[in-house]
């Protein structure tokens, strides 16, 4: 049984995109593609946006694109997920919410310079460690809600989230 779990794991990877409008939609392709290389259902894959404004603009792109969602906007409601994985549609949700949940994938949209973490407006440093250490920890919910894949997605206008520096410099996190 161990070997056929394992066989689902996949090295996490980022990709960025041109702009959000095509970032949403490459979530959306992504977690079909992880649905069916996970051989999962839709309710097993969830979509998390970094910020409010991803967050409605994917609710957006899925409502126009009639893409199957469940919108999980409260912490931990199982109910939401239930009912995802019971219809098979993916959920999208923000880190806030997610944590206590478990999705066999998940992609990360927004993991990108100014977003993750938010563009600071304070000058002084203790305002700014804060924002950063806060930023580690949404990552942190969001990366583990997931078993076996993680894709993490950001806007190459941005630049990719100084968060991610190290795990690029250990090669622990793959680019496509």
């Amino acid at each position: 049984m161990f070997y056929e779990e394992e066989k689902k794991a996949k090295p996490p990877y980022y990709k960025d995109f041109v702009n959000d409008d095509e970032m949403i939609q490459a979530a959306f392709a992504a977690a079909e593609e992880m649905k069916a290389d996970i051989s999962t259902s839709r309710g097993e894959i969830v979509i998390i946006a970094s910020d409010q404004l991803l967050f409605r603009s994917l609710e957006k792109f899925a409502t126009e694109s009639n893409k199957p969602i469940e919108v999980l906007k409260e912490r931990g409601n199982a109910e939401i997920t239930k009912r995802a994985r019971e219809t098979s549609r993916f959920v999208i949700s923000m880190p806030d919410y997610v944590g206590g949940l478990e999705f066999d994938g998940a992609i990360l949209v927004g993991i990108d310079e100014g977003r993750m973490p938010p563009q600071s407006s304070s000058n002084r440093d203790e305002s700014k460690a804060y924002v950063t250490y806060a930023a580690h920890n949404r990552l942190y919910v969001a990366i583990s809600r997931a078993r076996y894949q993680i894709a993490i997605f950001g806007c190459r206008e941005r630049g990719s989230s100084p968060i991610l520096e190290n795990a690029f410099d250990a090669e622990a996190l793959l680019t496509k």
